[in-house]
């Protein structure tokens, strides 16, 4: 297999192209030829015009082209006119196993959507024109058969059970697709490694999220080393960082290289970040900065050539920016990228849910379950607090237990939570209410607006009457009901707060 599909009419791309990929001892097939083979102009029809038919001659050309087996096809979406949109899914169709690089020109009004639609059907990369003939070059090196190099993992189509592909299609997740490729493509026409923040709820992918922006950065075939600062306690961190010489510290028998040397050449994944120490977070910087590390114990500065990617539980700028360094924190954040929660992302949560069963069929050579519409609207009706590992571990859980080949309602081992309702005042008396699943409790509303007019009148019934607009025969009656008592009462020490609380019954009124 060493024939690639170039799908241009610019004339001078494919010269150039060609000689390059020439001088790689690959087959440049440029799909004019197989449309002169085929004689597709016949089929179409020579009344069409002359553009509209080298238009649809270079899609439909695809749909009789069998007598080849590309292993790549650099294709120009943006002269395929609308064809464009579907280019990448009829080539995948054709040949399953063809590595797809798209090309858009930055003047086209559905650029976004190209590239988009182009992730989404399988391309491995959409780039934007005028595209780099060596970087290219690069690009199919990486893919030829017997390179050994990881293709791209940025990929919206569902991925074999074991690869580390990023899986869903929702709106959230398709500009996730973009901002990673957004990144790939600055760093590797830069030639700077800069640093990644990603942020994102517990479980929602952090890991495979890093992994992806490794692979579609300038150095796949790099190491990726990854460490969960939160895992490890602070005196050994440092360490685990930076390694350690000989006689350092107790037990420093040998000397030892930190994750930093390992990552060498490669990335460097720094999950939980905020749960890093300061002392630490400032060697980090320094690190960062001088791209130098020194070992615990050591004199001399090693040189090391590391991206890093790091990435926190919390949501929150202000939240993250209390937890680390300033300094770090600016350091860390050239590039941020943003996971969405499950709950956000709709039909995905079915999506993965398939994919799970699907996952999990193959490794244990059973038949792939399938799940019934009430539960399928179980698991979109729930909010999925651990995210996606939560989901995976429900899934899992559910079809190795149940005997039946179909996961239903009774399978899905889900507490549905019953969300908190909520009555707020403004200052002009309208009220607002928010009734959750389980509706209100009237009774503990009513006693808590008169526990608060009571204590913002200090127990001056009147007052408080005054202020809930009622007759303090009225107070007296609710206060008498909900048995309330003054705050005054819990100071006068032990022995009264019991007699109050032996007389009403109800200690947790004094609480």
């Amino acid at each position: 297999m060493n024939d690639i599909l170039v799908i241009n009419r610019d004339e001078s791309f494919k010269r150039q192209i060609r000689k390059v990929l020439e001088a790689k001892g690959l087959t440049v097939i440029e799909l004019n030829t197989i449309l002169r083979r085929c004689e597709i102009a016949k089929v179409i029809g020579a009344s069409e015009a002359s553009t509209a038919c080298a238009t649809a001659c270079r899609v439909q050309g695809c749909a009789i082209a069998k007598d080849i087996n590309p292993f790549a096809a650099i294709v120009n979406l943006s002269q395929l006119s609308l064809y464009g949109l579907s280019a990448v899914r009829r080539l995948k169709d054709l040949w399953p196993e063809t590595v797809v690089i798209a090309t858009v020109d930055p003047q086209d009004a559905l650029l976004l959507s190209m590239t988009r639609d182009a992730l989404r059907q399988g391309a491995k990369d959409c780039l934007v024109n005028p595209v780099s003939i060596v970087h290219l070059g690069r690009m199919i090196d990486q893919v030829r058969p017997g390179s050994g190099r990881p293709s791209s993992p940025i990929d919206e189509r569902g991925p074999a059970p074991n690869d580390n592909a990023l899986v869903g299609h929702c709106d959230a997740m398709k500009s996730l697709y973009v901002r990673l490729l957004q990144i790939g493509r600055a760093e590797k026409a830069s030639g700077l490694r800069r640093s990644v923040l990603i942020t994102g709820e517990t479980g929602t992918g952090k890991q495979l999220v890093a992994r992806a922006l490794h692979q579609a950065g300038a150095r796949p075939e790099g190491p990726f080393v990854e460490v969960n600062c939160a895992a490890i306690p602070t005196p050994l961190l440092e360490a685990e960082l930076f390694g350690f010489e000989k006689g350092a510290f107790t037990d420093a028998k040998v000397a030892k290289p930190g994750l930093f040397e390992e990552a060498d050449d490669g990335t460097l994944f720094l999950d939980e970040i905020c749960s890093m120490e300061m002392s630490v977070q400032g060697k980090l910087l320094k690190a960062i900065e001088d791209k130098s590390i020194r070992r615990v114990g050591g004199l001399n500065s090693r040189p090391v050539n590391v991206r890093i990617i790091a990435a926190s539980n919390k949501t929150s700028p202000a939240d993250i920016g209390q937890a680390l360094r300033r300094d770090l924190y600016y350091r860390l954040s050239a590039f941020t990228v943003a996971i969405p929660a499950l709950r956000d992302r709709g039909e995905d949560i079915l999506v993965l849910a398939r994919f799970f069963l699907e996952r999990l069929a193959k490794e244990c050579g059973d038949p792939v379950k399938r799940i019934t519409p009430d539960a399928e609207r179980k698991l979109l009706q729930y909010t999925w607090p651990g995210n996606v590992r939560e989901l995976m571990h429900v899934i899992e859980c559910a079809a190795i237990q149940t005997q039946s080949e179909v996961i239903g309602c009774v399978d899905l081992d889900l507490v549905m939570p019953s969300m908190p309702s909520s009555v707020s005042v403004s200052k002009e008396s309208d009220v607002m209410v928010e009734f959750g699943r389980s509706g209100l409790n009237l009774e503990a509303i009513e006693r808590e607006i008169i526990v608060k007019a009571l204590t913002h009148a200090n127990w001056n019934r009147a007052e408080a009457a005054r202020l809930l607009g009622i007759s303090k025969e009225t107070l007296r009656y609710r206060i008498e009901k909900f048995r309330l008592a003054p705050v005054s009462f819990r100071a006068n020490g032990s022995d009264l707060q019991r007699q109050v609380s032996e007389r009403f019954k109800s200690p947790e009124l004094l609480n």
